[in-house]
């Protein structure tokens, strides 16, 4: 069968939301093109900007600082790599390709870690989930979070770019639905608003995650091919086999919950007014009066 697109090549990415089934260099001339509109309509990439990417050593991380390293170069844009390292083997080997393609690049790459940032470890991870009931990519991701955004301000940049992809929008859309947490939606899509911390930009987020996958692997390009392991028993890791049930009813899904997350984003900002607070122990920026990190901490 040939290209839905342009019937010169052998079709071979199917995509079901599309009706079509592509061949490779249309599936990669068309997603790329899906990455540059959102990051112009959503003016994710500025002259006067100075980007830190969050890189993990995964597709999506990867993906996001090769395209975010050809735009900033046309737009003399500073960028730096963020690696956030939690102190387990298999988060020195995504370490290790993070680094590879950060300086294979040209770009400056900063190896964080919990244990030098916050003085926790994986051991302290671990025994934090097991008091207060949580598994441990919660509270993972709590402590990167501050770690990412802490450097970037050290090093003056007003914006950090993460690796999310529409899939892992969708998902989080669909846990705040069930959770009916409106506020979590005053940070939902392409470019958080100005709040006080580090503006966060999306360029995967029009981008499904088995597409950013092909993409990554059609060019060949050096990735940890493996979802990182303290996922596994999350909710965000049950909320994936469910979103998965509903594509195969509406392959379209993962947009059209984008978008209305998108509206309750809108309502979100103006009800909740997001400005960022300090926290009452540590000083460092908040939503809350005590900041998750510290609250963890206590536990420790």
């Amino acid at each position: 069968m040939d290209c839905g697109l342009c019937n010169k090549k052998p079709a071979k990415v199917e995509l079901k939301y599309l009706g079509k089934t592509i061949c490779n260099s249309c599936f990669i001339r068309i997603t790329k093109r899906r990455i540059s509109k959102n990051i112009r309509v959503n003016k994710l990439v500025e002259k006067g900007d100075k980007i830190a990417v969050a890189v993990s050593g995964g597709k999506d991380s990867v993906l996001t600082l090769r395209v975010l390293a050809e735009r900033c170069k046309k737009l003399e844009v500073p960028l730096v790599a963020l690696y956030v390292d939690r102190g387990d083997e298999f988060a020195k080997k995504c370490g290790n390709i993070a680094e590879k393609v950060a300086k294979a690049l040209g770009v400056k790459f900063y190896n964080l870690s919990f244990k030098k940032e916050l003085g926790v470890s994986m051991a302290d991870i671990i025994k934090i989930t097991g008091k207060i009931g949580a598994n441990r990519c919660s509270v993972c991701g709590v402590f990167r979070r501050r770690v990412l955004d802490r450097k970037a301000r050290e090093l003056g940049c007003n914006k950090l770019a993460t690796g999310h992809n529409l899939t892992d929008e969708a998902q989080s859309a669909l846990m705040n639905f069930v959770k009916g947490e409106l506020k979590n939606f005053s940070h939902f899509g392409a470019i958080s608003p100005k709040s006080g911390f580090v503006r966060r930009i999306k360029p995967l987020r029009e981008v499904p995650e088995e597409e950013a996958r092909k993409y990554v692997e059609l060019k060949k390009w050096d990735h940890i091919p493996l979802p990182c392991p303290c996922r596994i028993g999350s909710l965000r890791f049950n909320f994936m086999s469910y979103l998965e049930d509903i594509k195969q009813v509406r392959p379209g899904a993962e947009f059209a919950i984008c978008k209305i997350g998108d509206e309750l984003a809108k309502v979100s900002e103006k009800k909740l007014n997001g400005a960022a607070k300090k926290c009452t122990k540590c000083g460092e920026l908040t939503s809350r009066e005590v900041c998750r990190v510290c609250e963890y901490l206590t536990f420790k």
